[in-house]
């Protein structure tokens, strides 16, 4: 019991702390190579400000990916932040996972999600059927 009212005490906090939410969706299915790449439509430009930013990586393994992992990112202003969505890739594999990063802005910037594997020849894909950026703006 005392868990969840923490909980619920810190989603308290952050609702009063939200004052807006941008969201964009990717618009293209994504082929994986071992370099990062630009999910399409997966893009917001934002003003300055703190943010609480979540991506949501629909990876979808193929069978020549097997034993490789899908990896997402978050470039901010050309810069890609350290923490990585990620997703053990196998054939006919398919899942969404996410990440989350708390960014603060001195200007608008262009914050995206990209996408990549560690390794494999097969074509496995960031989907565009579930991949999405969130932004929180908390200040």
């Amino acid at each position: 019991m005392a868990v969840s009212l923490l909980f619920r005490r810190a989603v308290e906090g952050v609702m009063r702390r939200l004052q807006s939410v941008t969201q964009a969706a990717a618009t293209a299915a994504l082929t994986l190579t071992t370099s990062y790449q630009d999910v399409a439509g997966a893009t917001l430009s934002l003003n300055a400000g703190s943010y609480l930013i979540i991506g949501i990586f629909d990876f979808i393994g193929t069978a020549l990916d097997a034993g490789q992992t899908g990896l997402g990112q978050l470039d901010v202003g050309g810069t890609a932040q350290t923490a990585l969505a990620t997703f053990g890739l196998a054939a006919n594999a398919r899942g969404t996972t996410s990440q989350a990063w708390a960014i603060t802005l001195t200007s608008t910037t262009t914050c995206k999600l990209q996408a990549s594997k560690n390794g494999g020849t097969g074509t496995s894909t960031a989907s565009n059927v579930h991949t999405t950026i969130t932004a929180l703006r908390l200040s």
